[in-house]
């Protein structure tokens, strides 16, 4: 896809809010969502079309 930074940055996102005290909340997890659906938007690209590459979102725990 060409779009290694928005990977990259995707994944700081996760481990950030992650390690933040308090635990993963189901808050922490929408919040994210929302970020990255904003994040990869701005590079054309739909992520729920993105995850769906990767078994979809629901692989992938509080991201639905």
């Amino acid at each position: 896809m060409g779009k290694e930074n928005l990977f990259f940055r995707w994944i700081e996102l996760l481990q950030f809010e992650s390690s933040q005290s308090g635990g993963f909340t189901k808050e922490r997890q929408a919040s994210i969502l929302v970020k990255a659906r904003v994040m990869f938007e701005e590079q054309g690209i739909e992520l729920d079309d993105f995850l769906g590459g990767a078994e979809g979102s629901q692989a992938l725990p509080g991201l639905r």
